[in-house]
């Protein structure tokens, strides 16, 4: 996800690289500028380095600000008349962020630059210099993260195999409480805030024992994908006769799936507000369950249908797991 924070300026308070960089400095942030900082004339990413660490940066445009603005009144007053428009964008990482941070306060402090997150209200200078300053924090805290996830995917794999890693990590969620669900073509729940499970296809046992099965339209493009690559070329008449005979069934299928989400989020919503985790087994290759301290008779189980599109992923603090219908992949920390 993209994000653009808008500095309006006067297009004759521009800063040149070095004007922008000594503001910087004063103002006591370790963020370097790229070297070929070239203002009215970049376009596009630029590097940066922030309290030593390279490969970090956002994109930067300029513009005037009428191009920006359009007809929309409530932006040009945001403008305070301002001329002209640096748009700093970024997307998830926390150093990105902290850089145009940095680079908005030196904007705002020392070239009268009225800063503005996506069309949002200005925020007021010392707002702006605070925000920076806990953006920087939660970037060292992002860092030291990272540098723990690898080091855990570093001792996950000299440890045994994937699928070891996996049944470690599902044993540390025994007693843990689920601290959400949430439901919208995909399932997702999470566990004491420190695990993250999401998957297409889903089923619930609940109390009654009734089953509520979130998952045939899911089969159903799985195996069109496996139909697919089946063919040489153009589809067969026998080929083409099956697809469209499952392309059929997919619309009945989506409703069906709506239908018992719905079914699915009115059994959860009549659990106890909290439920612990009694016991979660993975069944290889394909198939996690979960059971409930508070509940005698449900369940829930997750299942990873296709490989290609249909994965099951379960994130804790550190680790990353790719679970799908043919193994289990230790993947990289996202």
């Amino acid at each position: 996800m993209s994000n653009t924070q808008f500095a309006f300026i006067g297009r004759d308070k521009v800063p040149t690289r070095e004007a922008l960089q000594a503001s910087i400095d004063t103002l006591g942030f370790d963020l370097q500028l790229d070297p070929a900082f070239t203002p009215f004339d970049d376009e596009g990413f630029s590097p940066c380095v922030l309290q030593g660490e390279a490969d970090i940066g956002f994109e930067i445009y300029y513009e005037p600000a009428a191009d920006i603005i359009d007809d929309d009144e409530e932006f040009k007053a945001i403008s305070q008349n301002r001329d002209f428009c640096i748009s700093l964008c970024w997307s998830g990482s926390m150093k990105d962020y902290a850089a145009v941070m940095i680079v908005s306060t030196a904007l705002a402090h020392d070239f009268g630059a009225v800063i503005s997150y996506e069309g949002d209200d200005p925020e007021p200078l010392e707002e702006l210099i605070t925000n920076t300053a806990a953006a920087i924090e939660e970037a060292k805290a992002e860092e030291a993260r990272e540098l723990a996830a690898e080091e855990a995917l570093k001792q996950a794999k000299a440890a045994g195999s994937p699928e070891e890693a996996l049944e470690q990590e599902l044993k540390k969620m025994i007693g843990c409480s689920v601290t959400g669900m949430h439901i919208d073509g995909l399932l997702s729940m999470s566990i004491d805030n420190r695990y993250r499970v999401t998957c297409k296809a889903f089923a619930c046992i609940g109390e009654d024992k009734r089953e509520i099965q979130v998952s045939r339209y899911t089969k159903l493009r799985a195996r069109q994908i496996a139909l697919m690559e089946t063919w040489d070329g153009e589809p067969n008449a026998e080929q083409e006769a099956a697809w469209k005979s499952l392309e059929n069934d997919l619309e009945r299928a989506d409703r069906e799936d709506t239908e018992a989400s719905e079914q699915f989020r009115r059994e959860v919503e009549s659990w106890p507000e909290t439920v612990e985790v009694s016991n979660v087994e993975w069944h290889a290759p394909d198939t996690l369950q979960f059971q409930f301290k508070e509940l005698t008779n449900a369940r829930i189980s997750i299942f990873a249908i296709d490989s290609m599109m249909f994965a099951t992923t379960l994130q804790s603090d550190l680790l990353s797991f790719r679970i799908t219908n043919e193994s289990v992949e230790l993947d990289e920390y996202v």
